[in-house]
């Protein structure tokens, strides 16, 4: 939504009518049976006050110079007042496009006459853009679901979060754990083992949600020495442990940890602002132990783990904004309290958060390059690299993400002196001065990829709405712009090490299989004899169990059944009586192409089965379809259609197969042979 113009003269009049605002936007709350007891226990003044007057400071503030931070804060917290759990959607969107409109005409009501009419115009005009916001845009929106580990600050950051990530097209669905004890805590997390989220967040030292560190906080913390203070620190990492490795247990979706820049929250009051400053040494002494323990926990845990935790990382914050600056309240009552650690915190999970929505399952990036790879125009003179964004080009690559370039200039202008990435980091290279569109067009075609695999970055706006509306379901990111290149680094930092061959050697050699066919005037025959293939098809070995979850959760065209698996049913499938795992790993002439197939057998039913589009044309499903089929010796399996599988619909038919009730039937007999110009080999 960005900035917005300050509107004097209405946050002059709200000002003036805070307590008529307040009951105005209090009323449809005071009527609804999830605030009827406190308004009953409280009394209705108490109440407005508790509940809806800091609304309308929020809103009095959204309408000033700096207000968008306030704008988060009145929408997050408005939301969160009509948020019924129980409610489905559409019943959720109702009640807000009711309770918005409600709002909407109480406030005009209240400021009519008071206020110049055109800039009444503008306050209702931006009303009615915010109700479309909280409504319109969440049936379109992504939804995410984040579980939510610590204590109030979470509360806070979502407050700030909602409106921030609804402007992306990202709807938040929060679920809270929240304990001071670590016992009941982790009893807490057990009772959501079964549930599934895109992701966990967990603040282990914030506010006072550790005691140990907590104590720094206080006057007692003065009164101890370093030793003391070391103590406190071990103790608070002890404690935090089996929290984190449970939810490392529990959840296979990237879990997000922070470390703590141990504020003490302040109300800018002199009492409270000195307690800050005496308390300083013991909080910055406890704090360097804590995180120094923490570092070493995730680097220890990201080593063996098969997929990285993240750290959120509070001590950079600390550095930025200071002490006393982080700590403060951005608005304080009995009810309410937000620090602005809490909105920079929110910031930073606007990032991540839009990572996770936007970029879990793109497969390749493509990149302009003047204006976003280096500033300045090659060719016309000394361009400056932009080391960082390479740098993270670089990060994601090295991760098994493939690059490749669209852009509109000479090719022989085109030197990659002083630059971090070379012309070998990228697949394909779309250099000349047709249409980008053009270009994303065949890199799909080379790499055999669908468009929602994609991630295009340029500089110029009608490239991106070209290119996004010749190809939906890629994600266009603006190379201006820094918060998708802090996106970017976050998918980096979460992605897995590659584990194998290098992904984009995989398709320079495939480049050059495709090449020999050319030369080899389009003979298959002749190709496929010439390229020495070879393949390896074996039962599944623990160390294998990465690839195999990684290659069933990436492969959308050939999968018989549009499978999904965790880590956690394959390693249990692995150590079944009831199911086997075959995989298959390939290679030719011109290099290794690792495992490229997964078949999961349940019984004598073919349960999951996926090929890498890499391999397609080579005749490795029939080869591994024979090895199933000699061990066991009915085999059936099944077609579930999904929107990008085409490419497999036929393997059963095309293999000998019946067609029966169930699905395709291989009843016994003579398994056929092998294609001919395959080298297998079966352990």
């Amino acid at each position: 939504m960005g900035p917005e113009e300050p509107l004097p003269a209405v946050a002059r009049a709200l000002a003036a009518a805070e307590r008529a605002a307040a009951e105005a936007l209090g009323e449809p709350l005071a009527r609804w049976d999830k605030f009827s007891s406190t308004v009953a226990s409280m009394g209705h003044e108490t109440f407005i006050t508790w509940e809806t007057l800091p609304l309308v400071h929020y809103l009095i503030r959204s309408l000033g110079p700096n207000g968008a931070d306030w704008r988060s804060l009145f929408l997050g917290e408005r939301m969160k007042q009509l948020h019924w759990p129980a409610e489905t959607l559409d019943e959720l969107i109702a009640r807000r496009e009711t309770v918005f409109q409600q709002d909407r005409d109480a406030l005009v009501k209240i400021l009519a006459g008071k206020v110049p009419p055109a800039e009444l115009e503008a306050f209702t005009a931006r009303l009615d853009r915010w109700r479309e916001l909280v409504t319109t845009n969440v049936r379109t929106s992504r939804e995410i679901k984040i579980l939510l580990v610590g204590d109030c600050l979470f509360l806070d950051i979502t407050t700030f979060l909602a409106a921030l990530l609804l402007e992306r097209g990202i709807t938040l669905r929060p679920v809270f754990a929240a304990s001071k004890n670590p016992v009941e805590m982790n009893a807490l997390l057990r009772t959501h083992a079964a549930d599934r989220f895109d992701l966990v967040c967990y603040s282990p030292y914030t506010y006072e949600q550790n005691l140990s560190l907590a104590r720094t906080h206080f006057l007692q913390g003065i009164r101890s020495g370093p030793a003391t203070l070391r103590t406190l620190a071990d103790e608070a990492h002890a404690q935090m442990l089996p929290t984190f490795r449970m939810l490392g247990d529990l959840f296979e979706c990237g879990v997000y940890v922070h470390n703590t820049a141990n504020v003490r929250r302040h109300d800018g009051t002199p009492l409270s602002f000195a307690k800050n400053l005496i308390t300083a040494y013991a909080r910055r002494t406890a704090a360097k132990r804590v995180n120094e323990l923490l570092d070493t926990t995730l680097r220890e845990h990201n080593a063996s783990a098969p997929r990285p935790a993240m750290l959120i990382d509070e001590r950079a914050l600390l550095a930025r904004f200071g002490d006393i600056n982080l700590s403060r309240k951005f608005y304080s009552t009995e009810s309410v309290h937000p620090t602005v650690l809490s909105l920079r915190l929110a910031e930073i999970y606007t990032d991540f958060i839009g990572a996770v929505a936007g970029l879990t399952g793109r497969k390749v990036v493509v990149v302009d390059l003047d204006h976003t790879l280096w500033a300045g125009v090659i060719g016309e003179g000394a361009v400056q690299h932009h080391r960082d964004r390479q740098q993270t080009l670089k990060r994601l690559r090295a991760k098994g993400i493939l690059l490749a370039i669209a852009s509109k200039n000479d090719a022989s202008n085109i030197r990659w002196d002083g630059a971090v990435l070379g012309a070998n980091d990228f697949v394909s290279q779309q250099i000349h001065w047709e249409l980008k569109s053009t270009s994303v067009r065949r890199i799909a075609a080379e790499l055999n990829l669908d468009a929602k695999d994609f991630v295009f970055i340029d500089d110029r706006a009608d490239e991106r709405e070209m290119v996004s509306a010749a190809h939906p379901g890629l994600l266009a990111l603006d190379a201006l712009d820094e918060g998708p290149w802090r996106m970017l680094d976050w998918w980096a930092t979460s992605l897995p090490e590659q584990k194998g061959a290098d992904r984009t050697q995989f398709y320079a050699d495939r480049k050059k299989r495709q090449e020999l066919q050319e030369e080899l005037g389009g003979d298959s025959g002749a190709v496929l004899a010439g390229l020495g293939l070879r393949v390896s098809i074996r039962t599944l070995v623990p160390k294998e169990l990465d690839r195999a979850v990684e290659l069933v959760n990436r492969t959308n065209q050939f999968n018989i059944r549009g499978s999904r698996v965790t880590r956690q049913q394959m390693a249990a499938w692995s150590k079944s009586d009831t199911h086997r795992i075959l995989v298959a790993e390939a290679a030719d002439k011109f290099g290794g192409m690792g495992i490229v197939s997964v078949m999961v057998l349940e019984g004598e039913e073919i349960a999951i089965w996926v090929l890498s589009c890499r391999v397609f044309g080579f005749g490795i499903e029939t080869a591994l379809l024979n090895e199933a089929r000699r061990r066991t010796p009915v085999l059936r399996g099944a077609i579930v259609e999904t929107e990008r599988n085409q490419p497999c619909r036929e393997v059963f038919a095309a293999n000998g197969f019946q067609k029966d009730a169930d699905g395709w039937l291989w009843p016994g007999g003579e398994v056929p042979a092998d294609p001919e110009w395959l080298a297998v080999t079966t352990t």
